[in-house]
């Protein structure tokens, strides 16, 4: 039996549309990175930050937290301990293995160390000559180097790029006499090494 021509134009029918599929060019994660301190347990120094991370770009920006102060406190509760805000992400530079090693700072300068910048192994403080330096507060820096992996921050680092890891404290309570804190994989100035990183996605807010 054929159907009238205006019994077809009554019958429903669906139009499939295909929209494209939307997803957020930028993302923001959180950062824990831990540096064991053997001569300070159980207090550790403790990096907890946040940053952007492009998907298109790849590119990380925004890098900032706090670096806890592993000699202050109680010594039982980290959350005693003093925190060092590191709000100025000022160096991002090929790990050579997938990852971008990522710096914040305590001050708007990269100058953290003895003769200046903040490469791995410095110990004594900006502005350093002789014992009788003065240590100066306004110039007195803080950071710490993450380790991003570019295709997929959440992928866990190697043992080789968590080694690239570092901090160095030249603050107040990150002193001792002319030489600050510091940790990286050859032991820092209390023998502090990288132990751990762990990114999360952070919670995406309406």
């Amino acid at each position: 039996m054929k159907l009238k021509r205006s019994a077809l134009l009554a019958t429903p029918f669906l139009i499939m549309v295909n929209f494209p599929v939307v997803y957020a060019a930028q993302l923001t994660y959180n950062v824990t990175a831990i540096f064991y301190e053997p001569d300070t347990q159980p207090n550790n120094t403790i990096f907890t930050g946040t940053f952007v991370y492009d998907t298109t770009t790849q590119a990380i920006s925004g890098l900032k937290g706090t670096l806890s102060e592993s000699m202050t406190g109680d010594g039982v509760d980290p959350a005693t301990q003093t925190l060092v805000p590191l709000n100025y992400q000022l160096s991002s530079v090929s790990d050579g293995q997938g990852g971008q090693l990522v710096s914040a700072f305590a001050l708007n300068n990269t100058n953290v160390f003895q003769g200046g910048g903040f490469a791995t192994g410095g110990t004594r403080y900006f502005g350093y000559v002789s014992k009788d330096s003065k240590w100066n507060a306004a110039t007195a820096n803080a950071y710490v180097t993450i380790n991003v992996k570019l295709s997929n921050p959440l992928i866990p680092l190697t043992g080789i790029q968590l080694n690239r890891l570092a901090y160095g404290d030249c603050t107040a309570e990150g002193m001792m006499g002319s030489y600050c804190m510091t940790g990286h994989a050859d032991g820092g100035t209390m023998m502090a090494t990288p132990f751990s990183q762990t990114i999360t996605l952070a919670p995406v807010t309406p």
